[in-house]
């Protein structure tokens, strides 16, 4: 195939801002229908890509601790944060 990239990517691209929290971008991908947005800048230089699988390993993220009983260890799973909290983090 001889033709590029630059030949059948989209140019108006669905974007959002680098200072936009998790709840936004999830706004944003249901309002575009879309699992992926470009993240800019204040210049709208574009800066990274942010993805609905970014979201969601940033939602179901757990704090884990070890503790030990009758002689061996166990990993117990918990979390304490509130969906807003981790969106802030």
């Amino acid at each position: 195939m001889s033709r590029t990239i630059g030949d059948i990517m989209e140019r108006d691209v669905y974007t959002c801002r680098y200072d936009q929290n998790l709840g936004e971008v999830v706004a944003l991908f249901n309002e575009y229908g879309t699992s992926g947005l470009a993240v800019i800048d204040e210049e709208r230089h574009v800066v990274g890509f942010i993805s609905d699988g970014d979201v969601m390993k940033a939602v179901a993220a757990q704090k884990t601790r070890s503790i030990f009983g009758g002689g061996y260890a166990n990993m117990v799973l918990y979390d304490n944060e509130s969906f807003e909290e981790k969106a802030r983090a």
